[in-house]
């Protein structure tokens, strides 16, 4: 039978619960559930046709995506790029934009972690070319080039992408409309992300205000989560 977009969105409101779940349980509790449900959706991209294969490749994407992103803290290096490699192909094919660049973020995100700066820049680079991204992505993507720029040692234009990304959160206003895997791109998120530009140039009281400012606005399971214990590090430095 022919997939239907009925199934498809049943596939994503549990994909959505999966995402919600990980702040509390973190990345190895939830990999097993996005796993199965990354088997399912290929079945149902495999029998998918004409106009509903897009919309099925699209949200494949964005579980190869969340793959790519839970593999970071388990420090799985090679299952998050096969996993991104593939989100930015099927991404292609939905011809989503907010998928592709979302799945190259991540990818800069990984090469940051990794010191590969060249790598996460011209990943940076590549995501906010996309003139059709959501502007909460953008502004994600503005401070993640302030922090690959401070990295390499680019002062001052670390500092000027910085000026560029805190000015971006200033025009969101509040947004109901943002993609399921934005949920958490909101001002209370964005207002620790400058903490880590800051660590790495050097200021450590200035990394350690914004820190324990984002903690906290962030709701109590956002700031227990695992993805914000970089922030809890950086809060607690003397």
């Amino acid at each position: 039978m022919a997939t239907d977009r009925a199934s498809i969105d049943s596939v994503a409101r549990v994909l959505a619960g999966l995402r919600v779940l990980e702040d509390t349980t973190g990345a190895a509790e939830v990999l097993p559930s996005v796993l199965a449900q990354r088997a399912l959706m290929t079945r149902l991209a495999h029998s998918a046709r004409d106009g509903v294969r897009p919309v099925a490749a699209g949200l494949l994407s964005e579980l190869e995506q969340y793959l790519g992103w839970l593999s970071i803290p388990l420090e799985r290096w090679e299952d998050s790029r096969r996993h991104l490699d593939r989100a930015c192909v099927l991404a292609l094919e939905a011809n989503d934009p907010i998928r592709l660049s979302h799945a190259l973020s991540f990818q800069s995100f990984r090469n940051l972690r990794r010191g590969k700066l060249e790598t996460a820049e011209a990943l940076n680079d590549a995501a906010l070319r996309n003139d059709r991204i959501h502007p909460g992505l953008r502004t994600y993507l503005r401070f993640q080039r302030a922090e690959v720029l401070a990295r390499g040692g680019s002062k001052q234009g670390s500092l000027t992408a910085l000026g560029l990304a805190e000015r971006s959160v200033d025009a969101l206003a509040d947004d109901d409309d943002r993609p399921a895997s934005c949920y958490y791109y909101t001002p209370g998120f964005f207002a620790g992300q400058g903490a880590f530009t800051l660590l790495a140039l050097g200021d450590r009281v200035g990394a350690r205000k914004l820190a324990n400012e984002a903690l906290s606005v962030l709701p109590a399971s956002w700031r227990d989560s695992e993805w914000s214990g970089r922030w809890r590090k950086i809060a607690a430095l003397d």
